[in-house]
């Protein structure tokens, strides 16, 4: 393989060109995940989760990724590269801290650990690279569109992967109504069913 002509085209790209290759490593990660993520939430984080949970998350996650590389294609702008970064590129690396710190937490491989942190920093690399070379994203909102991110991805983990429910309580936005040891508890109340 001739690497130079591999590093030249990738350095010939635009931000707008290159941004299609977060569905495409998306789609490689799904692939990691797809054999055994189903099994693992349901020993790990929750009962209720089904080949049907994975499947709708997962297809949510690619029309995301397509929507927003058609916008950033067709409007390629500060705004546009923004909104990709919060709702792809960081969701995608935050998708690493994921399955990195649950490995560790339950001393198990999670499905999906070897391409979010192989492929997943390093299209964030490339990507932010990019991006700030053809200054299409400043310091700034990089690290407000990490924050942003870093909120829905719990959020979004939170409910989709361990059904956990929030609901409004007094000043607070929100408030986590499930605890560790409820969740637990009906791990092992369905365990006991089998």
């Amino acid at each position: 393989m001739n690497f130079d002509a591999v590093f030249r085209f990738f350095g010939s790209l635009t931000f707008s060109q290159a941004s299609w290759l977060l569905p495409v490593v998306f789609v490689l990660h799904v692939a990691e995940e797809g054999p055994r993520f189903t099994s693992w939430v349901r020993r790990y984080a929750s009962p209720k989760f089904s080949q049907a949970d994975f499947v709708r998350n997962n297809l949510m996650g690619f029309v995301i990724g397509i929507v927003l590389c058609s916008v950033v294609w067709f409007f390629p702008n500060r705004t546009t590269i923004f909104l990709l970064f919060v709702f792809g590129l960081n969701q995608s690396l935050l998708n690493g801290l994921f399955h990195l710190c649950t490995t560790v937490a339950y001393g198990v491989y999670s499905p999906g650990l070897i391409t979010s942190v192989t492929l997943y920093p390093a299209l964030f690399y490339y990507l932010t690279r990019l991006a700030y070379r053809q200054d299409l994203i400043s310091t700034e909102a990089g690290i407000a569109a990490l924050a942003l991110a870093a909120v829905i991805h719990s959020v979004v983990v939170a409910k989709q992967v361990y059904f956990a429910k929030f609901r409004h309580a007094g000043r607070f936005w929100l408030t986590l109504s499930v605890t560790r040891k409820q969740n637990m508890d009906s791990l092992q109340r369905s365990r006991s069913c089998r």
